[in-house]
C-alpha cells in the first residue's frame, strides 16, 4: 500500500510539473493587421491575413530577381474581406523597391500603392516587428 501510494504521489509530481512547463507563455503586444484596399493603395499583414476570421483575405508581394532577360520582376497583390482586389507589377527599376521586398518576411506588415495610369508598383514599405508575430 505505501509503495502504491509514493506512485500516485510521484505521478501526481511529474504531471504538475509537466504541466507547468509546457503552457507557453507570451509577452509583449500583437498588431496585426487585417487587409485593406483602397482605390490605388493596399495594406495589411501577411499573419493578419493568414488568421483573419473571413477566408478571403490576402496579401504579399513576389519578387524575381532572378530573371535572365528582362531584369528582375515585381507583383504585389492584396485583396480585403469583402473581396475588393487590387495589384501592381513593376518598378524594378528603383534598386529600393528590390532592397525592401528581400527584408519581407512571413510575418511583415505590408504596404504598397499601384500608379493608377500604368499599374506599376510604387512606394512598397515593409515593416517587421515583434508586433506583427503570432
Amino acid at each position: 500500500m505505501t509503495t502504491n501510494l509514493k506512485n500516485i504521489l510521484g505521478l501526481a509530481a511529474l504531471g504538475m510539473t509537466l504541466l507547468t512547463n509546457t503552457v507557453p507563455t507570451w509577452a509583449g503586444s500583437v498588431g496585426t493587421h487585417d487587409t485593406v484596399v483602397g482605390s490605388n493603395y493596399a495594406y495589411g499583414s501577411m499573419v493578419g491575413a493568414r488568421y483573419s476570421a473571413d477566408n478571403t483575405q490576402s496579401i504579399g508581394c513576389y519578387l524575381d530577381a532572378n530573371t535572365a532577360n528582362s531584369g528582375p520582376y515585381i507583383s504585389c497583390v492584396a485583396r480585403d474581406s469583402a473581396g475588393h482586389y487590387i495589384s501592381c507589377s513593376g518598378g524594378s527599376n528603383l534598386p529600393v523597391n528590390l532592397e525592401i521586398l528581400q527584408g519581407m518576411t512571413s510575418s511583415s506588415d505590408i504596404y504598397f500603392e499601384r500608379e493608377p495610369s500604368r499599374g506599376v508598383c510604387r512606394n512598397i514599405s515593409i515593416y517587421n516587428g515583434s508586433t506583427m508575430l503570432r
